[in-house]
């Protein structure tokens, strides 16, 4: 074989080669099909809920322009629509059969007394009602979130408006019914009652030994015991909670009808014709009443002085003993004024002046005459 032959034949199995190697090693990547999406069909009639107590709407799933208006309807930062369900967020557990937590739907929404509750829960059914037509205008439906952002909630609450209504009221406890008050009016109940009970303690252990007979800052109880108008008149300030002690405003009253009659001024027989004018006029209707007493503790002044020692006003503790034919309690009262001088200086005194500091409950004298 001459080498023309040889390098013919070498060039072919070069090229036989490098062709099977092409074939043995390139990879032809087939196109992978699309998978396609899958879709959620609405439902049809026969599967719809016709029921307003279902808390899914019929439409089928939301559209992000209908999720959208419905967040701009209820969470309106300007208007939020909160406030008109989260009193029946308890009931809507209840309901459907849920483990309660109300910090999952937001705050618990107080009210002052339980009428309060039940005037405003009542009046804003009208709310309610538009509400639940612009839910189903926008056409909402359930979107499995288990808070407010699920908007079928909402729709289940303002569609069943009166039912949830009715389930509130039915845990709303009637005046006196102190067994059902939520943990907070209770907790006010039990700090009246134990103001009370010490007042009562008070009443009863009164014999006329000593000169006072109620302390000071429980005053307006003991009126309110034994003054009727004294009692209606308050009773709106403590709501719910007035009804479960009145029990013991009775029974105060009940006491003081024993012991009040010993409380007099068998004191204050310092008598000061000028001074005694001065502490009439801080009363600007004694003129109405029968004095039976005025009169001063002490002869001499009392001198209150600075942190330095510097005096700085005297006074005399003072009283009258009166009896006003307006007071529906049908004691005496004994208001206690006393007598100042300011100090201004060089061993001088400015002119006396009156100090009103409380008025009290009394008995009344025997056979006294008014002055």
């Amino acid at each position: 074989m001459n080498s023309i032959t040889r390098l013919v034949l070498s060039l072919a199995l070069i090229v036989g080669s490098a062709s099977l190697a092409a074939a043995q090693f390139t990879i032809s990547i087939p196109k992978i099909p699309k998978i396609p999406k899958i879709r959620k069909d609405r439902p049809t009639t026969s599967d719809a809920s016709t029921d307003k107590n279902t808390a899914t709407a019929s439409n089928g799933q939301m559209t992000d322009e209908q999720y959208e208006a419905f967040r701009t309807l209820v969470f309106d930062r300007d208007h939020p629509k909160t406030m008109l369900v989260l009193a029946y967020m308890e009931c809507y557990d209840k309901k459907h059969n849920l483990k309660h937590n109300q910090y999952r739907y937001g705050e618990v929404r107080q009210f002052a007394t339980n009428k309060e509750k039940v005037d405003t829960l009542t009046a804003e059914q009208t709310q309610l009602a538009q509400l639940e037509r612009d839910l189903r205008a926008i056409g909402v439906s359930d979107n499995g979130a288990d808070d407010l952002g699920n908007p079928a909630i909402w729709l289940d609450i303002t569609g069943n408006r009166q039912q949830y209504l009715q389930c509130v009221l039915n845990d709303v406890p009637k005046p006196g019914e102190c067994g059902k008050l939520d943990d907070a009016r209770q907790a006010r109940v039990d700090s009246y009652k134990e103001e009370l009970q010490e007042l009562l303690g008070e009443v009863k252990s009164f014999n006329g030994d000593r000169g006072w007979y109620s302390s000071r800052y429980r005053e307006d109880w003991l009126l309110a015991a034994i003054s009727p108008s004294t009692r209606k008149e308050i009773a709106p300030n403590y709501g719910d909670a007035f009804p479960c002690i009145t029990g013991l405003l009775d029974e105060i009253k009940a006491a003081a009808k024993l012991t009040l009659p010993k409380y007099t001024l068998y004191s204050y027989n310092v008598r000061n014709p000028a001074g005694e004018r001065i502490i009439k006029s801080a009363i600007p209707d004694l003129n109405k009443g029968k004095v039976f007493k005025t009169g001063f503790l002490e002869s001499v002044w009392l001198i209150e002085k600075n942190s330095i020692g510097i005096p700085e006003r005297r006074f005399k503790h003072g009283a009258i003993w009166v009896k006003f034919p307006g007071w529906d309690h049908g004691y005496c009262q004994i208001l206690w004024v006393n007598l100042l001088q300011d100090y201004t200086g060089g061993g001088t005194w400015g002119a006396s002046y009156p100090n009103f500091i409380r008025s009290e409950p009394a008995g009344c004298p025997t056979g006294a005459k008014a002055k």
